[in-house]
């Protein structure tokens, strides 16, 4: 589902990535770790094709964006939109169109409380801000997701229970 295989990657002569493979499949999580400067974000970047390797190949799935969900660490929402607006205007840029029932039912999932759904974002804290994100993500139904540090601005039974946004 994911494959890189033999990436390089510099910037001003410093290798941020020298000869990294990783494949990952279908069903499978896979978590990046590591200290700051160890090529992380550089991956992530690669990944969603902000960046492009020196050298090697980067393959996920069928190679179209529609595949891809991804969750930023800091999610930039529109303020003076509501979590439903915010939610819905998203999904419209990527070409989804949902009932309004729809798009409450992903808020939701992603644990977002009810009475939020109608209020504007500029209100919200980061932990809301975060499940609209991760709702918009989810949204896109991608077979597969990049997620920066999901679960930064979450109370700790949340990012324990993240897991429910997938309805599993």
């Amino acid at each position: 589902m994911v494959h890189l295989q033999n990436i390089q990657k510099s910037f001003s002569g410093q290798k941020a990535l020298d000869n990294l493979t990783l494949e990952i499949q279908a069903g499978e999580i896979y978590g990046l770790l590591g200290a700051n400067g160890a090529g992380k974000s550089t991956t992530m970047n690669l990944l969603l094709g902000f960046l492009t390797p020196d050298s090697g190949t980067i393959t996920i799935g069928q190679n179209t964006k529609s595949e891809i969900g991804y969750i930023p660490e800091n999610v930039n929402l529109y303020p003076y939109l509501s979590g439903i607006e915010n939610l819905d205007y998203f999904c419209k840029l990527a070409g989804l169109k949902y009932t309004k029932n729809e798009l409450s039912d992903f808020l939701t999932q992603c644990g977002l409380a009810k009475e939020a759904h109608h209020k504007r974002t500029e209100t919200f804290s980061k932990g809301m801000r975060q499940k609209v994100g991760i709702a918009i993500a989810y949204a896109k139904k991608a077979k597969v997701y990049l997620l920066d540090e999901p679960a930064s601005g979450l109370d700790p039974w949340q990012a324990m229970n993240f897991q429910n946004c997938s309805g599993n």
